[in-house]
């Protein structure tokens, strides 16, 4: 609704953290059940570009002047920011263009007793699924498998080179699997970019799915939405998925409402296990200057929601 109230559409999208190209925003639309297909049509007709279908969302760039006839036709439900990936903080960083160099995980997995067994990945097909595998093109053949044996696309007009993460991991992945035979490299951006990736993984017959993304709002936590029914699809025709867990546990709260003093705000003092959204296990956690902060609120009322909740952040004076 700002942005089709605003003056400068664009803009008003680019601050809400939309992503703009061309002219075009890109929108995830809600369709009734069953017409994907006119709903595709309809965009790619008015000039929508890298249109992306699945199950009943509908993912695309859409002309600025199309957006408000794309909000009133009758065959869609509601149109919504796409969730977008977060790139990893800084210290998250991996560092590729390793050259010659073995993972330290590899160790780890015991994978010198692995390889000594044969067991190094002939005949095995993997996908890498991540946000993007700059300086990747340098690693071909010494720390990727060599360009026959790999295949690169990007989904919903993701960059290929947009960021490293990507590129690390395929890495790990060759240490592990030195004669893989394919490696399939897939730069997503949104929920919508990962299942659509999940599935072509599926329709090339790959052996395994490895992903190491992940965001608490991509779905209720369940095995269910968009992404989950994806994986579930994959596995239960044989695959196998691996997919990161564990980075946000010391950024993260999860527990029942708790509001002793009835102030209508929640406690946070007590919840799952320990409280690692504070400074201290009780009180705030502090961010310097010019830090970068993402958060989001997810509840248990994913489907129906009843409860309205808001997520505060406060600039705190002290007092």
């Amino acid at each position: 609704n700002r942005i089709l109230a605003s003056d400068d559409a664009e803009a008003t999208a680019e601050s809400l953290g939309y992503r703009v190209r061309e002219g075009r925003i890109q929108v995830v639309i809600q369709v009734v059940e069953g017409t994907t297909r006119e709903v595709e049509v309809w965009l790619k007709e008015r000039g929508s570009l890298f249109v992306v279908v699945v199950g009943d969302l509908v993912q695309a760039f859409v002309p600025t002047k199309h957006l408000r006839e794309l909000n009133d036709n009758p065959r869609v439900l509601y149109v919504r920011r796409p969730l977008y990936r977060e790139p990893e903080p800084d210290s998250a960083q991996a560092d590729p263009l390793k050259i010659e160099a073995l993972t330290e995980g590899l160790q780890a997995m015991n994978g010198a007793a692995w390889h000594s067994q044969g067991f190094r990945g002939q005949g095995v097909s993997v996908a890498v699924i991540d946000g993007g595998f700059e300086g990747m093109d340098a690693l071909v053949g010494p720390e990727l498998p060599p360009a026959g044996q790999l295949v690169m696309l990007t989904f919903g007009g993701t960059p290929f080179y947009g960021a490293d993460h990507g590129t690390a991991c395929a890495e790990v992945v060759f240490d592990v699997v030195p004669e893989i035979e394919t490696m399939y490299l897939f730069a997503t951006n949104t929920e919508v970019d990962i299942a659509q990736a999940v599935t072509e993984a599926s329709n090339r017959d790959a052996d395994v799915i490895s992903m190491s993304l992940g965001a608490l709002y991509w779905g209720p936590g369940d095995g269910t939405g968009v992404i989950a029914s994806a994986l579930n699809a994959f596995t239960a025709a044989g695959g196998v998925a691996v997919v990161s867990a564990g980075n946000q546990r010391l950024s993260h709260w999860q527990g029942t409402w708790d509001d002793p003093d009835s102030n209508g705000y929640l406690n946070f003092a007590t919840g799952l296990n320990e409280n690692f959204l504070t400074s201290d296990g009780t009180n705030m956690m502090w961010f310097g200057p010019l830090t970068r902060i993402s958060a989001q609120l997810v509840w248990n009322q994913w489907s129906a929601p009843a409860t309205d909740l808001d997520l505060c952040i406060v600039g705190w004076d002290g007092a």
